[in-house]
């Protein structure tokens, strides 16, 4: 009987101590809390809304691992860029070598432009002096070759000693022809020494200062002219001032043949083919 009371005081103990624990802690894990105040919204949301609206939480930052340097190595005609040390091949990377672009004066070996010189004689023949030659060139050139098309107009005057000064009047001439000149340095040289050759066909135009009377057609002629035609020995020297511009000085040596028969008919008897020096300056651009 003793041990069955002491059971049932122990029961009515625990049943006490049950009812206690439910009344006073139990409320505050599953009742309103305590403060009295029940919240509507999830944990989770209140978690998410309260790292909205603070700023003072930090979260910790990992420093960022340096990547390895990139090594450059050519392998014939291409760079492979690849990190040092590595030995698989998947993460090597082939690029394609860069390419300078190439002037165009590079690609091509010709080289145009125009020059413009004046020359006189220093000796020449007994019927002509004063000879003044203006000279218009379209200039190619190739590496140290030049060939060169021109226009040339010369005044002159009639030698006063010549039998024939007084019968003949304003002497002109104009012809065409070709230059070649071979430089004996590199286009890049600042002193840039040639020799050459030239020939020019032209017509050489005078007035009579009496008026010549064909009896046989009763027609008055006032002027005339005759052909001729010209080769020239050519040495000389150019100046570079920059790429596209120089000056040069040359000396010819040039020999005249005349035709025959002038335009008007006559015979002619009265022109000598002679040799003359001449002497000249140019300015030349090329592009």
């Amino acid at each position: 009987m003793t041990s069955i009371r002491v059971a049932r005081f122990y029961i009515f103990i625990f049943t006490i101590l049950a009812f206690t624990l439910n009344g006073c802690l139990l409320p505050g894990i599953y009742g309103p809390g305590r403060k009295g105040v029940k919240r509507n919204k999830s944990l989770s949301g209140a978690v998410e809304s309260g790292n909205t609206k603070s700023s003072s939480k930090s979260f910790p930052t990992f420093p960022t691992p340096p990547l390895p340097p990139i090594e450059f190595v050519e392998i014939g005609t291409s760079i492979i860029l690849s990190p040092p040390d590595s030995a698989d091949e998947s993460n090597r990377y082939e690029a394609e070598p860069h390419t300078p672009p190439v002037s165009r004066s590079n690609n091509n070996p010709y080289r145009s432009g125009f020059s413009a010189s004046l020359s006189t004689s220093i000796t020449g023949s007994k019927q002509i002096e004063n000879l003044y030659r203006h000279t218009l060139q379209f200039d190619t050139r190739e590496d140290r070759s030049m060939l060169s098309v021109k226009l040339s107009f010369t005044n002159f005057t009639f030698d006063d000693e010549w039998i024939y000064s007084s019968d003949l009047e304003d002497p002109w001439a104009f012809d065409l022809g070709l230059d070649y000149k071979y430089f004996l340095t590199k286009e890049s040289h600042f002193i840039q020494p040639f020799i050459g050759a030239s020939c020019a066909y032209g017509q050489m135009y005078w007035s009579y200062v009496n008026s010549i009377v064909d009896t046989t057609t009763g027609e008055t002629i006032d002027n005339d002219s005759l052909e001729y035609l010209r080769l020239e020995a050519i040495t000389g020297i150019d100046l570079r001032l920059s790429r596209r511009a120089k000056i040069g000085f040359d000396l010819r040596q040039d020999f005249t043949f005349h035709s025959v028969i002038t335009t008007e008919g006559f015979v002619d008897d009265i022109f000598e083919d002679f040799g003359s020096t001449t002497i000249g300056a140019r300015f030349s651009l090329l592009f």
